[in-house]
Parts: C-alpha cells; sequence; structure tokens
C-alpha cells in the first residue's frame, strides 16, 4: 500500500485499467482521472493525453480493418473497448508508455491489469 504525501496532490491521479479477453488481448481500455501534479500546467496529464490520443486515433484509423472498436471519449476520461488481436502492438506502445509515467509519477498515475499480466509466467 503506498501511503500519500500530504499537499501533494489532493488525492487526484490517473487511473488506466486494461482487461484481457481469454486469449490474452486486450479487450477493454479505460483512463479517467486528474493527475494533480500540477493543475494549470500539469505535464503528466498532458503526458497521458498525448499517449492515450494517439492510441484512440491510431485505432480509429485501422477501425474494421482488422479488428472491431469501440471509442467513448468525454471531460477527460477515454474508454476503448476492441475485439482483435491484430490491435495488440497499438496497445502494447501505449501501455508500456503509461507505465513508465506511472512509475516516474506514482502519486499522479496508476496502471491497473497491464503489470499484473507482465508478471505472469
Amino acid at each position: 500500500m503506498r501511503v500519500k504525501r500530504a499537499g501533494n496532490n489532493n488525492g487526484a491521479y490517473i487511473m488506466i485499467n486494461v482487461t484481457y479477453d481469454n486469449g490474452g488481448a486486450v479487450r477493454e481500455f479505460a483512463c479517467a482521472g486528474h493527475a494533480g501534479y500540477d493543475p494549470g500546467n500539469d505535464v503528466v496529464c498532458a503526458a497521458a493525453s498525448a499517449l492515450c490520443g494517439a492510441l484512440t486515433a491510431t485505432l480509429l484509423k485501422h477501425d474494421e480493418e482488422f479488428f472491431s472498436l469501440f471509442v467513448e471519449e468525454r471531460d477527460g476520461e477515454c474508454r476503448i473497448t476492441c475485439a482483435g488481436a491484430a490491435a495488440a502492438p497499438y496497445f502494447e506502445l501505449a501501455l508500456v508508455g503509461l507505465t513508465k509515467l506511472a512509475e516516474a509519477f506514482p502519486d499522479n498515475v496508476r496502471v491497473s491489469g497491464y503489470e499484473e499480466r507482465e508478471r505472469r509466467p
């Protein structure tokens, strides 16, 4: 359990959740929240937004060509539901970047689902 430092980000953080289907392909990717790193000049939020935006744009570019996709974006939240293993490299790239961001700013970004899958034998 991580103990938050008082006054650091007022309990705000970005949460990224990833779920996989039985075959190991990403089934759902969700990103929500605010980093609270530096309101008005939040480089952590900007980095997460750039990674999620690039993922969304790339997936939409190839939608229906290799996989089926549903994207919902609103007020700083992004939810992607995907069917098709061909999308795996796109998710992998975004998740590696988001995981590195979470390692650098553990009080501001959390990734759930991805690390657990990477640790499986």
